[in-house]
Protein backbone atom coordinates (compact mmCIF):
# COMPACT_ATOMS: atom_id res chain seq x y z
CA UNK A 1 0.00 0.00 0.00
CA UNK A 2 1.46 2.97 -0.84
CA UNK A 3 2.44 5.91 1.86
CA UNK A 4 0.81 8.89 1.90
CA UNK A 5 3.10 11.94 0.81
CA UNK A 6 3.77 14.96 2.95
CA UNK A 7 1.77 18.02 1.29
CA UNK A 8 4.14 20.28 -0.27
CA UNK A 9 2.82 23.89 -1.13
CA UNK A 10 2.88 24.91 -4.92
CA UNK A 11 5.66 27.65 -5.94
CA UNK A 12 2.46 30.12 -6.12
CA UNK A 13 1.64 29.12 -2.73
CA UNK A 14 5.30 29.31 -1.22
CA UNK A 15 5.67 32.96 -3.05
CA UNK A 16 2.26 34.33 -1.96
CA UNK A 17 3.01 33.08 2.14
CA UNK A 18 6.78 34.96 1.37
CA UNK A 19 4.96 38.08 0.55
CA UNK A 20 2.42 37.49 3.76
CA UNK A 21 5.55 37.27 5.50
CA UNK A 22 7.08 40.27 4.24
CA UNK A 23 4.09 42.69 5.36
CA UNK A 24 3.39 44.54 2.01
CA UNK A 25 1.23 47.65 2.97
CA UNK A 26 -1.83 46.15 1.84
CA UNK A 27 -3.67 50.02 2.91
CA UNK A 28 -0.99 51.73 -0.38
CA UNK A 29 -1.65 48.83 -2.54
CA UNK A 30 -5.55 48.69 -2.65
CA UNK A 31 -5.31 52.31 -3.24
CA UNK A 32 -2.93 51.95 -6.29
CA UNK A 33 -4.95 49.25 -8.04
CA UNK A 34 -8.22 51.26 -7.00
CA UNK A 35 -6.31 54.35 -9.51
CA UNK A 36 -5.13 51.59 -11.76
CA UNK A 37 -8.47 50.02 -12.26
CA UNK A 38 -10.39 53.43 -12.40
CA UNK A 39 -7.55 54.54 -14.89
CA UNK A 40 -8.44 51.87 -17.28
CA UNK A 41 -12.16 51.84 -17.26
CA UNK A 42 -10.93 55.56 -18.47
CA UNK A 43 -9.18 54.11 -21.26
CA UNK A 44 -11.85 51.73 -22.59
CA UNK A 45 -14.74 54.59 -22.56
CA UNK A 46 -12.02 56.59 -24.96
CA UNK A 47 -12.94 55.05 -28.14
CA UNK A 48 -16.38 55.08 -27.76
CA UNK A 49 -16.36 59.12 -27.48
CA UNK A 50 -13.88 58.83 -30.67
CA UNK A 51 -16.31 56.30 -32.51
CA UNK A 52 -19.42 58.94 -31.52
CA UNK A 53 -17.01 61.60 -33.00
CA UNK A 54 -16.01 60.11 -36.52
CA UNK A 55 -19.71 58.93 -37.48
CA UNK A 56 -20.82 62.10 -36.93
CA UNK A 57 -17.83 63.84 -37.34
CA UNK A 58 -18.64 67.84 -38.75
CA UNK A 59 -16.94 71.11 -37.55
CA UNK A 60 -20.43 72.25 -35.81
CA UNK A 61 -21.14 68.91 -34.20
CA UNK A 62 -17.17 69.72 -32.49
CA UNK A 63 -18.79 71.20 -28.98
CA UNK A 64 -16.69 72.72 -26.55
CA UNK A 65 -18.26 70.76 -24.27
CA UNK A 66 -16.86 67.00 -25.82
CA UNK A 67 -13.54 68.72 -26.35
CA UNK A 68 -13.15 69.31 -22.31
CA UNK A 69 -14.91 66.09 -21.75
CA UNK A 70 -11.97 64.23 -23.68
CA UNK A 71 -9.89 66.36 -22.24
CA UNK A 72 -11.16 65.47 -18.87
CA UNK A 73 -10.92 61.61 -19.06
CA UNK A 74 -7.17 62.00 -20.77
CA UNK A 75 -6.17 63.81 -17.69
CA UNK A 76 -7.87 61.87 -15.04
CA UNK A 77 -6.15 58.73 -16.84
CA UNK A 78 -2.55 60.58 -15.87
CA UNK A 79 -3.24 61.57 -13.10
CA UNK A 80 -4.63 58.29 -12.08
CA UNK A 81 -1.62 56.46 -13.30
CA UNK A 82 0.66 58.58 -11.97
CA UNK A 83 -0.80 58.12 -8.59
CA UNK A 84 -0.83 54.00 -9.01
CA UNK A 85 2.82 54.65 -10.40
CA UNK A 86 3.98 56.17 -6.55
CA UNK A 87 1.76 54.46 -4.75
CA UNK A 88 3.19 50.86 -6.06
CA UNK A 89 6.75 52.05 -5.67
CA UNK A 90 6.10 52.83 -2.31
CA UNK A 91 4.20 49.43 -1.52
CA UNK A 92 7.50 47.58 -3.49
CA UNK A 93 10.50 49.50 -1.37
CA UNK A 94 8.16 49.13 2.11
CA UNK A 95 7.96 45.26 0.92
CA UNK A 96 11.25 44.30 0.57
CA UNK A 97 12.76 46.32 3.35
CA UNK A 98 10.63 44.17 5.71
CA UNK A 99 11.87 40.85 3.69
CA UNK A 100 15.71 42.20 3.75
CA UNK A 101 14.82 42.70 7.70
CA UNK A 102 13.76 39.38 8.15
CA UNK A 103 16.25 38.09 6.13
CA UNK A 104 19.18 40.09 8.21
CA UNK A 105 17.55 38.98 11.90
CA UNK A 106 17.09 35.52 10.76
CA UNK A 107 21.13 35.58 9.64
CA UNK A 108 21.69 36.73 12.96
CA UNK A 109 19.71 33.84 14.58
CA UNK A 110 20.95 30.98 12.91
CA UNK A 111 24.13 28.80 13.96
CA UNK A 112 27.84 29.09 13.35
CA UNK A 113 27.74 25.46 11.55
CA UNK A 114 25.19 27.12 9.09
CA UNK A 115 27.94 29.81 7.94
CA UNK A 116 30.61 26.95 7.80
CA UNK A 117 28.61 25.52 4.81
CA UNK A 118 27.76 28.58 3.29
CA UNK A 119 29.61 31.28 1.47
CA UNK A 120 28.96 34.74 3.09
CA UNK A 121 28.76 35.76 -0.59
CA UNK A 122 25.53 33.41 -1.32
CA UNK A 123 24.01 35.30 1.71
CA UNK A 124 24.59 38.41 0.86
CA UNK A 125 23.25 37.53 -2.56
CA UNK A 126 20.17 36.70 -1.22
CA UNK A 127 19.71 39.98 0.83
CA UNK A 128 20.50 42.37 -2.32
CA UNK A 129 19.52 40.58 -5.55
CA UNK A 130 16.96 37.81 -4.68
CA UNK A 131 14.82 40.75 -2.57
CA UNK A 132 15.20 43.27 -5.53
CA UNK A 133 13.72 40.20 -7.88
CA UNK A 134 10.78 40.55 -5.90
CA UNK A 135 10.26 44.17 -5.48
CA UNK A 136 10.49 44.49 -9.18
CA UNK A 137 7.44 42.19 -9.23
CA UNK A 138 5.28 43.88 -6.80
CA UNK A 139 5.95 47.45 -7.54
CA UNK A 140 5.97 47.09 -11.87
CA UNK A 141 4.10 43.68 -12.81
CA UNK A 142 1.05 43.06 -10.17
CA UNK A 143 -0.55 46.34 -11.30
CA UNK A 144 0.18 45.78 -14.92
CA UNK A 145 -1.47 42.39 -14.84
CA UNK A 146 -4.66 42.93 -12.74
CA UNK A 147 -5.37 46.03 -14.73
CA UNK A 148 -4.32 44.18 -18.02
CA UNK A 149 -6.98 41.50 -17.30
CA UNK A 150 -9.86 44.04 -16.49
CA UNK A 151 -8.97 45.67 -19.36
CA UNK A 152 -8.77 42.94 -22.28
CA UNK A 153 -11.47 41.97 -20.63
CA UNK A 154 -13.81 45.19 -20.76
CA UNK A 155 -12.59 45.72 -24.42
CA UNK A 156 -13.39 42.05 -25.76
CA UNK A 157 -16.83 42.58 -23.88
CA UNK A 158 -16.95 46.09 -25.68
CA UNK A 159 -16.15 44.36 -29.39
CA UNK A 160 -18.35 41.53 -29.01
CA UNK A 161 -21.29 43.90 -28.42
CA UNK A 162 -19.99 46.21 -31.57
CA UNK A 163 -18.75 43.31 -33.97
CA UNK A 164 -19.11 39.15 -32.62
CA UNK A 165 -17.76 38.61 -36.03
CA UNK A 166 -14.77 40.30 -35.90
CA UNK A 167 -14.08 40.16 -32.50
CA UNK A 168 -13.55 36.17 -33.15
CA UNK A 169 -10.92 36.50 -36.09
CA UNK A 170 -9.25 38.87 -33.28
CA UNK A 171 -9.38 36.48 -30.41
CA UNK A 172 -8.49 33.34 -32.52
CA UNK A 173 -4.72 33.76 -32.53
CA UNK A 174 -4.60 34.41 -28.67
CA UNK A 175 -4.29 30.58 -28.24
CA UNK A 176 -1.48 30.27 -30.91
CA UNK A 177 0.20 32.86 -28.54
CA UNK A 178 -0.43 31.22 -25.63
CA UNK A 179 0.93 27.68 -26.65
CA UNK A 180 4.47 29.54 -27.01
CA UNK A 181 4.70 31.76 -24.55
CA UNK A 182 3.96 29.46 -21.93
CA UNK A 183 7.14 26.96 -22.77
CA UNK A 184 9.20 29.93 -22.66
CA UNK A 185 8.03 31.02 -19.56
CA UNK A 186 9.34 27.73 -18.21
CA UNK A 187 12.71 28.32 -19.33
CA UNK A 188 12.78 31.47 -18.32
CA UNK A 189 12.11 30.41 -14.57
CA UNK A 190 15.03 27.94 -14.75
CA UNK A 191 17.41 30.40 -16.09
CA UNK A 192 16.49 33.06 -13.67
CA UNK A 193 17.61 30.15 -10.92
CA UNK A 194 20.38 29.74 -12.67
CA UNK A 195 21.22 33.03 -12.57
CA UNK A 196 20.53 34.07 -9.23
CA UNK A 197 22.25 30.72 -7.51
CA UNK A 198 25.57 31.88 -9.97
CA UNK A 199 25.13 34.98 -9.05
CA UNK A 200 25.57 34.09 -5.03
CA UNK A 201 28.56 32.40 -5.88
CA UNK A 202 30.29 34.98 -8.10
CA UNK A 203 29.14 37.37 -5.18
CA UNK A 204 31.10 34.59 -2.85
CA UNK A 205 34.24 34.67 -5.20
CA UNK A 206 34.33 38.55 -4.89
CA UNK A 207 33.63 39.23 -1.44
CA UNK A 208 35.78 36.33 -0.14
CA UNK A 209 38.98 37.10 -2.34
CA UNK A 210 38.73 41.20 -2.30
CA UNK A 211 38.22 40.89 2.25
CA UNK A 212 41.42 38.77 1.86
CA UNK A 213 43.10 39.81 -0.49
CA UNK A 214 47.06 40.70 1.50
CA UNK A 215 46.47 36.84 2.40
CA UNK A 216 46.09 35.99 -1.92
CA UNK A 217 48.85 38.50 -2.81
CA UNK A 218 51.27 36.46 0.16
CA UNK A 219 50.69 33.44 -1.65
CA UNK A 220 50.54 34.28 -4.75
CA UNK A 221 47.32 32.96 -5.61
CA UNK A 222 46.42 35.78 -8.05
CA UNK A 223 46.23 33.23 -10.96
CA UNK A 224 44.09 30.68 -9.31
CA UNK A 225 42.00 33.05 -7.72
CA UNK A 226 41.60 35.11 -11.11
CA UNK A 227 40.42 31.59 -12.58
CA UNK A 228 37.67 30.96 -10.12
CA UNK A 229 36.13 34.44 -10.83
CA UNK A 230 36.62 34.03 -14.87
CA UNK A 231 35.02 30.47 -14.80
CA UNK A 232 31.88 32.17 -13.07
CA UNK A 233 31.86 35.56 -14.94
CA UNK A 234 31.59 33.24 -18.14
CA UNK A 235 28.64 30.82 -16.08
CA UNK A 236 27.00 34.18 -16.00
CA UNK A 237 27.13 35.04 -19.62
CA UNK A 238 26.08 32.02 -20.87
CA UNK A 239 23.09 31.80 -18.74
CA UNK A 240 22.45 36.26 -19.85
CA UNK A 241 22.79 34.93 -23.25
CA UNK A 242 20.42 31.94 -22.69
CA UNK A 243 17.75 34.65 -21.08
CA UNK A 244 18.52 36.71 -24.15
CA UNK A 245 17.85 34.54 -26.42
CA UNK A 246 14.35 33.10 -24.57
CA UNK A 247 13.45 37.40 -24.47
CA UNK A 248 14.37 37.68 -28.23
CA UNK A 249 11.92 35.33 -29.06
CA UNK A 250 8.80 36.86 -26.41
CA UNK A 251 9.17 40.40 -28.70
CA UNK A 252 8.79 39.48 -31.93
CA UNK A 253 6.24 37.38 -31.51
CA UNK A 254 4.06 39.73 -29.61
CA UNK A 255 5.31 42.35 -32.43
CA UNK A 256 3.65 39.54 -35.06
CA UNK A 257 0.39 38.73 -33.36
CA UNK A 258 -0.13 42.59 -33.03
CA UNK A 259 0.97 43.45 -36.47
CA UNK A 260 -1.10 40.36 -37.81
CA UNK A 261 -3.90 41.17 -35.95
CA UNK A 262 -4.10 44.99 -37.37
CA UNK A 263 -3.57 44.05 -40.90
CA UNK A 264 -6.70 41.50 -40.27
CA UNK A 265 -8.97 43.59 -38.68
CA UNK A 266 -8.50 47.01 -41.32
CA UNK A 267 -8.70 44.31 -44.30
CA UNK A 268 -11.76 42.31 -42.42
CA UNK A 269 -13.49 46.00 -41.66
CA UNK A 270 -12.55 47.62 -44.90
CA UNK A 271 -15.35 44.58 -46.24
CA UNK A 272 -17.66 45.18 -43.98
CA UNK A 273 -17.35 48.88 -44.38
CA UNK A 274 -17.71 48.16 -47.57
CA UNK A 275 -21.01 46.23 -47.14
CA UNK A 276 -22.29 48.49 -44.66
CA UNK A 277 -22.31 46.40 -41.75
CA UNK A 278 -20.31 48.27 -39.82
CA UNK A 279 -19.10 52.19 -39.76
CA UNK A 280 -16.00 54.11 -39.81
CA UNK A 281 -16.29 54.87 -36.11
CA UNK A 282 -16.87 51.37 -35.46
CA UNK A 283 -13.54 50.75 -36.85
CA UNK A 284 -11.67 53.13 -35.37
CA UNK A 285 -13.09 52.10 -31.93
CA UNK A 286 -12.19 48.64 -32.81
CA UNK A 287 -8.71 49.15 -33.73
CA UNK A 288 -7.92 51.62 -30.18
CA UNK A 289 -9.47 48.48 -28.74
CA UNK A 290 -7.21 46.00 -30.22
CA UNK A 291 -4.64 48.64 -28.76
CA UNK A 292 -5.46 48.12 -25.55
CA UNK A 293 -6.04 44.39 -25.87
CA UNK A 294 -2.83 43.55 -27.34
CA UNK A 295 -0.71 46.00 -24.62
CA UNK A 296 -2.49 44.75 -21.57
CA UNK A 297 -1.28 40.91 -22.90
CA UNK A 298 2.07 42.20 -23.28
CA UNK A 299 1.92 43.21 -19.53
CA UNK A 300 0.69 40.54 -18.75
CA UNK A 301 3.20 37.99 -20.18
CA UNK A 302 5.94 40.23 -18.51
CA UNK A 303 4.43 39.78 -15.18
CA UNK A 304 4.61 35.52 -15.76
CA UNK A 305 8.20 36.07 -17.14
CA UNK A 306 9.25 38.19 -13.89
CA UNK A 307 6.81 35.56 -11.91
CA UNK A 308 9.49 32.95 -13.34
CA UNK A 309 12.18 35.01 -11.85
CA UNK A 310 10.22 35.22 -8.44
CA UNK A 311 9.92 31.88 -7.54
CA UNK A 312 13.52 31.02 -8.48
CA UNK A 313 14.06 33.78 -5.30
CA UNK A 314 11.64 32.52 -3.47
CA UNK A 315 12.40 29.17 -3.35
CA UNK A 316 15.94 30.30 -2.29
CA UNK A 317 14.82 32.81 0.61
CA UNK A 318 12.07 30.40 1.73
CA UNK A 319 15.00 27.73 2.23
CA UNK A 320 17.07 30.43 4.38
CA UNK A 321 13.98 31.70 6.19
CA UNK A 322 13.56 27.83 7.32
CA UNK A 323 16.81 27.42 8.89
CA UNK A 324 16.29 26.33 12.45
CA UNK A 325 17.37 29.08 14.60
CA UNK A 326 20.24 29.01 17.33
CA UNK A 327 18.75 27.71 20.50
CA UNK A 328 21.72 27.86 23.03
CA UNK A 329 20.73 28.22 26.57
CA UNK A 330 23.80 26.97 28.69
CA UNK A 331 25.08 23.79 29.97
CA UNK A 332 21.78 23.45 32.70
CA UNK A 333 21.75 22.89 36.17
CA UNK A 334 21.04 19.47 37.49
CA UNK A 335 17.95 18.78 39.75
CA UNK A 336 19.97 18.12 43.10
CA UNK A 337 22.01 21.51 42.57
CA UNK A 338 19.25 23.85 41.71
CA UNK A 339 17.60 24.93 44.82
CA UNK A 340 21.35 25.90 45.95
CA UNK A 341 22.50 27.74 43.55
CA UNK A 342 21.59 31.01 45.74
CA UNK A 343 23.34 29.62 48.93
CA UNK A 344 26.57 31.41 49.30
CA UNK A 345 30.04 29.65 48.31
CA UNK A 346 27.81 26.99 46.22
CA UNK A 347 29.36 25.85 42.75
CA UNK A 348 27.53 23.25 40.55
CA UNK A 349 30.55 22.74 39.07
CA UNK A 350 32.94 21.80 41.64
CA UNK A 351 36.14 21.20 38.89
CA UNK A 352 36.12 24.88 38.52
CA UNK A 353 37.97 26.57 41.43
CA UNK A 354 40.44 29.38 41.69
CA UNK A 355 43.41 27.25 41.28
CA UNK A 356 43.14 26.71 37.64
CA UNK A 357 41.83 30.49 36.91
CA UNK A 358 38.44 29.36 35.75
CA UNK A 359 35.99 29.43 38.51
CA UNK A 360 34.62 32.28 40.80
CA UNK A 361 34.06 32.42 44.12
CA UNK A 362 30.91 30.94 44.89
CA UNK A 363 28.97 34.39 45.94
CA UNK A 364 27.31 35.73 42.73
CA UNK A 365 23.89 34.63 42.93
CA UNK A 366 23.61 34.90 46.68
CA UNK A 367 24.58 38.73 46.20
CA UNK A 368 22.39 39.14 43.20
CA UNK A 369 19.41 37.77 45.37
CA UNK A 370 20.48 40.02 48.15
CA UNK A 371 20.30 43.14 45.96
CA UNK A 372 17.45 42.06 44.18
CA UNK A 373 15.41 41.57 47.66
CA UNK A 374 16.86 45.55 48.97
CA UNK A 375 14.59 46.45 46.00
CA UNK A 376 12.20 44.79 46.94
CA UNK A 377 12.02 41.97 43.97
CA UNK A 378 12.61 38.79 43.54
CA UNK A 379 15.35 36.22 41.32
CA UNK A 380 14.18 32.41 40.75
CA UNK A 381 16.36 29.78 38.74
CA UNK A 382 14.87 27.56 36.18
CA UNK A 383 16.64 24.75 34.49
CA UNK A 384 15.25 21.45 32.94
CA UNK A 385 18.49 20.00 34.09
CA UNK A 386 22.55 19.15 32.39
CA UNK A 387 22.61 20.29 29.25
CA UNK A 388 19.41 21.57 28.60
CA UNK A 389 19.85 25.27 29.31
CA UNK A 390 18.99 28.07 32.22
CA UNK A 391 16.61 30.77 32.74
CA UNK A 392 17.45 33.48 35.74
CA UNK A 393 14.25 35.62 35.69
CA UNK A 394 14.74 38.94 37.46
CA UNK A 395 11.35 41.04 38.81
CA UNK A 396 11.49 44.13 40.16
CA UNK A 397 8.54 46.60 41.02
CA UNK A 398 8.68 49.91 39.13
CA UNK A 399 8.08 52.24 42.04
CA UNK A 400 9.15 51.39 45.59
CA UNK A 401 6.59 49.79 48.06
CA UNK A 402 4.70 52.35 49.94
CA UNK A 403 5.45 55.06 48.10
CA UNK A 404 3.03 58.24 48.05
CA UNK A 405 3.19 59.28 44.50
CA UNK A 406 4.44 57.62 41.72
CA UNK A 407 2.65 55.02 39.43
CA UNK A 408 1.80 51.69 40.97
CA UNK A 409 3.94 48.90 40.90
CA UNK A 410 3.57 47.67 37.39
CA UNK A 411 5.03 44.99 35.41
CA UNK A 412 8.57 43.79 36.10
CA UNK A 413 11.96 42.79 34.57
CA UNK A 414 12.61 40.05 33.47
CA UNK A 415 16.05 38.77 32.23
CA UNK A 416 17.39 35.68 31.66
CA UNK A 417 21.06 33.97 31.86
CA UNK A 418 23.11 30.82 30.35
CA UNK A 419 25.81 29.51 31.82
CA UNK A 420 25.79 27.75 35.23
CA UNK A 421 26.08 29.21 38.45
CA UNK A 422 30.24 29.76 39.47
CA UNK A 423 29.63 32.10 41.54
Amino acid sequence: MDTPQEHRPGPLSRFFALLGRARPPYAALAVALAFSVAATLVGLVIPLFLKGMVDGFSLSSLGVRQIVLIALAFAGQAVGSAASGYLLTYAGQRTVANLRDLLWRKQLRLSVPFFDGHASGELVSRMNNDTAVLKTLVAENVSGFITGIISVIGAVAILLAMDWRMTAVMLGALPVTALVMVPLGRVMRRVSKGTMDQTARFTEVLSRVLSEIRLVKSSNAEDREYRRGRGAIDALLALGLREGRVQSVISPIMSFVMMGLLVAIIGYGGVRIASGAMSAGELVAFILYLIQIVMPITMITTFFTQLQKARGATESITALLDEPEETERGIGISAQDLPHVFDRFFKADRSRTQANGAGGSGLGLSIVQRIVALHSGTVTAESAGLDRGSCFTVRLPLSPPGASEGPAAGPTARSAASAAPQG
